[in-house]
This record gives structure tokens, sequence and C-alpha cells, in this order.
């Protein structure tokens, strides 16, 4: 049980913090504890994910993003292990498309392993300055990531809840980012934020119209992105918002299928509505959302193409042509299915150098893996009666393959990754909650070990678990330690 205490900065501003109520000591205490701080833990994650580069104060944003990754699955993992330890529950559950990630990570290790191993002299497991976002760690990394975003996500309100804390995130990072432009920092509105905001866009606009909570910050949020490609119009970035807009308006038109006049009218009703002073302006676009979809799907649709005409000579993709000819060099059957690892730095896109790096067989699994999510995703906007799984289930069918545009055009940054595992675990979260119908509920159950009758075997066991938890937080801390010489591999 929990106690609620309230401050209040003003008469309209407080913030809520629950304490246990109790306090208890020995495994059972440190069970609440965990209980306690492993959610926080997690939001802690989301809410500092974006700006963590301006807390640092690192001149390498992307090392910042990465390290804050590998700090938090490595502490909120080893939480987990330790409550499964401790407590009575399914902390370790499976996920959903475990298969299919175990076999995309396998096929991963056998290509550094083999590479190791023709190599003889190095070890490419960070993968350097360039490479480290796609390094043997990072996708690691990324892996557990999801795994996490899928045990926090099928927890009662969790999901929500993050969502909310990813848009307060950018909301935050753009604000730093903005006075570190007024201020005439070293770093531009927008540097190191970019990635984690533009490809977003729609997102921001379906929640915006979806969700009960936060609407305005969201929809604050679209505009801000829109404000942010007007700055940075990056060809690639632009391609992958028109696919992503695209879909949007596929989608929307056949859900409204016959239905486009009986659109206008309700819309033409509510703003008469809003005349007559019975209804608010700002409830005009929620009462109205399929149409403000496909209007705002056409609009940029149509912008998007004639910038893109208008802008024909900036149709080269030098990272892409770069990458291509290296594919060809792929000769032997090892190197086809396997790769030649993270030796070399070829300078292509992000899609051509995980397949030069890790094989062919590699980016089939993957390819698979994110086709069996889009089609699931379709049966979500299908199955679901409640509107803002529909929204997020949308946010994935446009997202996604927004960011399949930009990896296959261009280099990525870490966060943009990082935001992608993350929409790829808000994925696996609909099938379970939707379609599966699995929730998760960590409950206060203290594996009391009073039940092995021999006293010698409880004791031992009572040793072995202490033993382990005294080892997992020793591991944690000297994992902390290391952060620094971390980051000089990975640099």
């Amino acid at each position: 049980m929990s106690r609620k205490y309230t401050f209040k900065l003003a008469p309209k501003l407080a913030f809520n913090i629950y304490l246990p109520s109790s306090v208890k000591y020995g495994g059972e205490g440190l069970l609440t504890m965990l209980l306690y701080l492993q959610p926080r833990f997690w939001k802690f994650f989301l809410v500092f994910l974006i700006p963590v580069f301006f807390v640092t104060g690192t001149q390498d944003f992307g090392a910042s993003h990465l390290l804050f990754l590998y700090a938090f699955v490595v502490l909120i993992l080893f939480t987990q292990i330790m409550l499964k330890l401790l407590g009575k529950g399914d902390f370790l559950p499976t996920v959903s498309y475990d298969l299919l990630l175990l076999t995309y990570t396998s096929v991963i290790a056998i290509s550094l392993l083999l590479a190791v191993v023709n190599s003889q002299n190095t070890f490419a497991l960070w993968g350097g300055g360039l490479y480290r976002i796609i390094s043997g760690l990072s996708i690691i990394a990324y892996w557990f990531l999801y795994y996490l975003t899928n045990i926090f996500g099928r927890q009662e309100g969790m999901l929500r809840r993050s969502i909310e804390l990813i848009a307060i995130s950018a909301m935050i990072a753009f604000v730093v980012s903005l006075a570190n432009a007024l201020l005439e920092y070293p770093f531009p509105l927008g540097v190191g934020i970019f990635h984690g905001y533009v490809l977003l866009m729609p997102v921001w606009l379906l929640l915006s119209l979806s969700s009960v909570r936060l609407n305005k910050l969201f929809f604050v949020n679209f505009v801000i992105s829109i404000v942010l490609l007007g700055l940075y119009p990056a060809i690639e970035f632009v391609i992958g918002l028109l696919v992503a807009f695209s879909v949007l308006l596929l989608i929307e038109l056949l859900s409204n299928k016959g239905k486009i006049k009986q659109l206008t009218t309700k819309f033409s009703k509510d703003f008469d509505l809003y005349s007559d002073n019975q209804i608010k302006l700002f409830s005009i676009p929620r009462r109205n959302k399929s149409l403000v979809k496909i209007v705002s799907s056409v609009v940029f649709i149509a912008l998007s193409l004639l910038w893109l005409l208008s802008n024909r000579t900036l149709f080269v993709f030098p990272l892409l042509e770069a990458g291509l000819p290296e594919l060809q060099k792929l000769v032997s059957v090892q190197h086809i299915i396997f790769g030649n690892g993270l030796f070399s730095e070829a300078g292509g896109t992000t899609v051509t150098e995980l397949v030069r790096s890790y094989g062919l067989l590699s980016f089939v699994v993957f390819f698979s893996l994110l086709l069996v999510i889009l089609r699931d995703q379709f049966k979500v906007l299908k199955t679901s009666k409640n509107d803002y799984e529909k929204a997020l289930s949308k946010s994935v069918l446009t997202f996604v393959p927004a960011s399949i545009v930009v990896f296959a055009l261009s280099w990525t940054t870490e966060l943009h990754l990082i935001i992608f595992w993350i929409w790829i675990g808000i994925a696996g979260v609909l099938k379970s909650r939707v379609l599966d119908n699995e929730f998760l509920k960590f409950e206060h159950k203290y594996i009391n070990l009073s039940s092995i009758k021999n006293k010698n075997t409880r004791r031992i066991v009572e040793i072995a678990r202490f033993v382990a938890i005294l080892l997992i937080i020793v591991a944690v801390g000297y994992f902390f330690n290391l952060l620094n010489s971390i980051q000089v591999f990975i640099n």
C-alpha cells in the first residue's frame, strides 16, 4: 500500500508523491522497495530520454543518449531479476515477437563471432564513433528496451503514462534547445532532438485528437515538429513523412469509405454550435478527428510533393550511393549471409551498413519481423473498440514506415533508433493487450522460504538468494562506474 503526499506550488499547481505506507525489513522490505522504485526508474528514463544531452552537458549528444540507454536498461533489467528472486509473480514474462527478435539477435551474435574469428586481432563489439548505434552492444540494448517497454506497457495505466512522458520529454528538450539557441550556445535550435521529434509528427497529431489527457501538449509538439521540419527540410525526412501521411490517409479513407459527405456535414454543424457558444473551439477537431486527419494528410502530401518537385536537385543520396557498391563486395556465401562485421567504415546508410556488417540473413529476419508487426497492427485496428488503442496502432503504422525510409536513405541517430525500438515495443504491447488479452500485474507476494522443511536446505537457499542479490547490486554499481570507460570505447 502507498500513501499520497500532495505538495501545492500554486492554487492550481500541485504534484503528488506516493510513498510506502509502512516500512518493512529484510527480504520483504527489499521487495517492497523494488516494487516502488521499478516503475519510477522507467518513468525517469522516459522523461529524460530526449533532453539528456543537455543535462550531461557533453559535446556528443549521440553518446549521451546511448550511455543513458545502457545505464537504465541494466538498472531496470537487474531490478526485474531481483524481483523475480524475491517475489511470487511473472516478473520476467514472455513478450510478443520474442522468437523473431531472439532469432535476429542470435544471427547478429553469430555474425559478430565469425567477424572476430576472421579478423583475429580486433573485436568490434563497440562499433566506435560511427557504428556504435548498430554495434553488438547497442542491438542487445535495443532488444532489452523492447522487452522493458512490453513489461511496463502491459501494466494497468502504464502504456498511456509512458506515451505522455515521452511527450513531456520532447517538450522539455525543445524548451532547453530554444533557450540555448536564444543564448547563442554552440548548438542551434533542434540539434540533438530533431530525429526524435520530427518523425513523430503524425504520432503527435493522432494523440492530440485521441488522448484524454495532455492532448494540448501533443498538439503543441505537432506544431513544433512542423516548425523544425521547416527549419531543416532534409529530403529523407520529407519523403519519410510523405510515406507516413500517405499511410494515414489510406487508413482513414478505408475506415470512412462512403462517409466523407457525412464528415463534412458534421463539421459544419459543429462549427455552427461553436458560433452559438454551445461547444468550445478546441473541441471541434476532436469531435471531427477523422476529417482532421484526412485534411491534414492531404495538405502535408500536397505540400511535400510541391517541395520535392521544386527541389529536384536535392534528389541525391550520397550515403546510399556509397553503401550500395559495398554490398556488391559481399562475394563469399559466408559474407552474404553473415556480413563483414564492423571493422571497416563504408559510410553508407543505416540499412546498407546493417546488411554489410551483419549479412542478408539478419536483414531478412528483421524485415519479416516488421511485416508481422504491421500486419498485426491492422488486426488491432479491426479488433479494438478503444479509440486510444487505435490511435497508437496508427502511430505504429505511420512511424515505422517513415523510419524505414530514413534508415534506407541516410544515416540516423541514436535517439531515433531508441524511439524506434520503443514504438516497436508499443506494437508488441498492443498485440498482447488487444489480440491476446494479456496484461501484467506485479503483486506484493514475498517468497517465504519457511515452506522448506529441511533447515539446512532452507539455510542454503537463503544464503544463495542473498549472495545472488548482493552480486547483482555490486554488478550494477560496477557497471555505472564503468560508464566513463564505455564512453571512450563507443567514441
